[in-house]
């Protein structure tokens, strides 16, 4: 044990300016997970991106654009509620079911929009994206003071790739394409999607502090909600000493977007469907999925039947019977 009182003057100060600057170094994470000496640069804010490009100087940006991926920027196809129950349906969407994470992890449904990846691809996904956003999107790409963020809670792992094929074949660029990570660039811990965008916009207002206005495209209303409220609390901790970097608050636009549903062609939705579950009880065979994963089959429910007769029989039948006037 080291004991202060046997040092000189000089060395103990010594040792406290040295104890003092590894504290400052290596602050202890917040809730939020970024360290005291966390540096809002381009550089850091870099990270968060799936692209290479050189992000624009803080001092050149007044505007800040957000684009929303799924049925804001492109219609992505959603289960079909023609082809499978309501509970189907919210198992597919849950993340936890299937060992792949279900529909909005797993890349190949994506992949299978329309007549699939190869022909797509050719024809940049002709009548599948949201052409008044796509418009939008190009005029951002025009206006030099603006910085043009692509955001989608679909993973990093395994969008990617995809995704920037998709939004290069329309022709359109951003200046950040940005995935949701399993752990953020300064460690933060990512828990969910409106959380991983919650940390993104931190960072990204915080670096461009010399933008005076965003605007957020969102087709989610409950994310539209949570992001208008958000903005709300953030522009008081930006007036208040809590603020990580002095700036000033930032008018923000959160711009609700109506959901442009889309389906799969129903014969490759179930084959993809089938081939997913074949995946997920190869693994819960294996013992390499989670415990709470169970084995899992299509099962048909036929809910109701019907007869579809001509005209003609449908006279006869009509005339057998003294319907009641106004039924």
């Amino acid at each position: 044990m080291l004991s202060v009182a046997r040092l000189r003057i000089p060395a103990v100060r010594k040792l406290l300016t040295k104890m003092s600057a590894y504290a400052t170094t290596n602050g202890a994470n917040g809730a939020n997970g970024h360290s005291a000496s966390h540096a809002y640069t381009v550089t850091n804010l870099k990270r968060w991106s799936c692209d290479d490009k050189q992000l624009p100087s803080v001092q050149s940006i007044r505007s800040i654009h957000i684009y929303d991926f799924d049925n804001t920027l492109f219609a992505s196809p959603l289960p079909n509620r023609q082809i499978w129950h309501t509970s189907t349906i919210g198992q597919l969407s849950a993340p936890d079911v299937f060992v792949n994470g279900g529909w909005w992890h797993d890349s190949t449904l994506l992949a299978a929009t329309g007549e699939g990846l190869e022909k797509e691809e050719a024809r940049a996904w002709k009548g599948w994206w949201n052409e008044q956003i796509v418009q939008l999107v190009e005029l951002t790409m025009e206006q030099k003071d603006a910085l043009n963020v692509l955001l989608t809670g679909r993973s990093d792992s395994g969008f990617a790739s995809l995704i920037k094929r998709m939004v290069k074949s329309k022709g359109l660029e951003f200046d950040m394409v940005c995935l949701k990570p399993a752990v953020g660039p300064a460690n933060q811990r990512i828990t969910s999607t409106m959380q991983f965008k919650q940390e993104l916009l931190k960072d990204i207002i915080y670096t461009y502090r010399e933008a005076e206005d965003l605007r957020i495209y969102e087709d989610r209303p409950n994310h539209v909600i949570g992001f208008r409220d958000f903005f709300v609390d953030f522009n008081k901790t930006l007036q208040s000493s809590m603020s990580q970097v002095p700036r000033n608050t930032i008018s923000a636009e959160v711009i609700p977007v109506a959901e442009k549903a889309t389906r799969l062609d129903p014969v490759i939705e179930v084959a993809e469907i089938q081939r997913m579950m074949n995946g997920h009880n190869q693994a819960v065979r294996d013992g390499i999925a989670p415990l709470r994963a169970v084995p899992l089959r299509i099962a048909r429910n036929v809910l109701h039947t019907a007869y579809m007769v001509d005209q003609a029989t449908t006279e006869r039948l009509l005339g057998l019977y003294k319907i009641p006037k106004n039924r």
